[in-house]
Formats: structure tokens, sequence, C-alpha cells
């Protein structure tokens, strides 16, 4: 019994003229390879040509004359001559915004640094800054903190 190498090796030779019985013994038992078989079948049904056969004489010529009245009426489109038209704009806008980052880099790199943020705002307020300290008798008035029960300004 041949394994599913050798029966694609057999399968796509070209001498084949049908599935010797080797092949049909593996095909029932691979799925796999019935459906290659099915495929194989089906493609060559109606593909028998004499061995004899032989184009008739000018058939090239003809082929490309015809080719090249079709490429006359309807010309494809050049992908390649498109993409390279977008190259270079494509490439020189991307200069533009690697520079205009490097430059907007190196200007905030350059600028001192401002305190910005709910940082700076209880750094500079005087009324946070009293509730920071260790003495909540800042934002009392004098003699107030007298008052006061000992939990609250210690």
């Amino acid at each position: 019994m041949i394994d599913c190498r050798e029966f694609e090796r057999a399968l796509r030779a070209p001498e084949l003229t049908g599935p010797t019985g080797e092949m049909r013994a593996h095909a029932s038992t691979c799925r796999d390879c019935a459906a290659a078989l099915r495929g194989a079948l089906l493609l060559r049904l109606g593909s028998e040509r004499p061995g004899d056969a032989v184009t008739r004489p000018g058939f090239e010529a003809r082929l490309r004359a015809r080719l090249a009245a079709a490429r006359a009426v309807a010309p494809e489109p050049d992908w390649n001559a498109a993409v390279g038209a977008l190259r270079l704009p494509a490439f020189g806008a991307a200069l533009v915004l690697v520079l205009c980052s490097a430059g907007f880099y190196l200007g905030a790199a350059s600028t001192p640094a401002v305190d910005s943020g709910l940082a700076s705002l209880i750094e500079s307020d005087p009324a946070w800054s009293a509730v920071l300290s260790d003495g909540a008798g800042a934002l009392l008035p004098t003699g107030a903190e007298d008052s006061l029960p000992q939990e609250v300004t210690r």
C-alpha cells in the first residue's frame, strides 16, 4: 500500500491515465487523498488529446497580435508607476513631519520648566500650605488655637 506522498507523486505524473488499484485502495482510507483524486479526475475529464497534436504555424504571432490589440483598446493601469509617483511626495511629507517634531522637541527642552498643575497650586496657595503645615493655627485667628481640642492641634 502506498502512502500520501507517493500518492501525490503518482497523481501528478503526466503519463497517468487513470488511478491504479493501489491509488484507489489508499483513497478509500484517506479522505484528503480521495478529495485530491476526485479533483484530478474532474480536471482530466475532457482533456484527452492525441499525442501528435501540435499548434498550427503562426500561433505565437497571432496570439501576440491579439494581446497587443486588446492592450491598445483597454490599457492596463501601471500600478508601479502610480506608486512611484507617490513615493517622493510621501518621503517629503515624512521628512517635514520629522523635522517639525524634532524642532518642537528641542524647543520644549530648551525652555525652563514652568510649574503648573496641582502641585504648584497647593504650594503657592497660602490656605493649602497652612493645611499642610504642622499647626492648624495659621488658618485660625490668633488665640483661637488654645480653644481647640488637643486632637486637632496635633
